[in-house]
């Protein structure tokens, strides 16, 4: 094997490897095929002379540890990952609020669940209708534990 195709499958290897780290979920097909990929050109570079394979054997280091210290601080990532921050509150409500005819008017489509506006405050509701669109005027027709279930007034 040549110094060429040596060099080659260290690199691929390596790439599979990162691929198998940062990207690709699964149980480590990838990454072990990688590994092997880079013992079998460390092999082969061992049989064309000691030399090149101690050569190979501390430039696969050397590359392996670089590229993955780069592709885990790289700032790519921080595009890829999830920045901002869940700010939501659960509000709760009592009986004395909310009350079974109740009216509101919706403030996102219901899409079975979505946001309505009760009493001058936003809850999630569920509608036991279907899809309700948009500033739709809605009472309340069940309330089952923290859930409240609307109605369309029209219907």
């Amino acid at each position: 094997m040549s110094i060429g195709v040596i060099v080659l499958l260290i690199l691929l290897g390596l790439i599979l490897v990162i691929l198998e780290i940062l990207v690709i979920p699964g149980i480590g097909i990838v990454g072990i095929i990688g590994g092997v990929l880079i013992i079998i050109a460390i092999y082969s570079a061992y049989s064309i002379s000691m030399l090149h394979g101690n050569l190979s054997l501390l430039g696969s280091l050397i590359l392996s540890v670089l590229a993955i210290y780069f592709s885990l601080k790289s700032s790519t990532w921080k595009n890829a990952t999830l920045g901002a921050s869940i700010d939501g509150k659960i509000i709760q409500f009592t009986e004395n609020e909310i009350q079974i005819g109740v009216q509101g008017i919706t403030v996102s489509r219901l899409a079975n669940f979505g946001k309505a506006k009760i009493n001058n405050q936003v809850f999630e509701v569920e509608s036991c209708e279907g899809f309700v669109d948009v500033n739709v005027p809605i009472f309340v027709f069940k309330i089952e534990g923290n859930k409240i279930i609307v109605k369309p007034l029209n219907n």
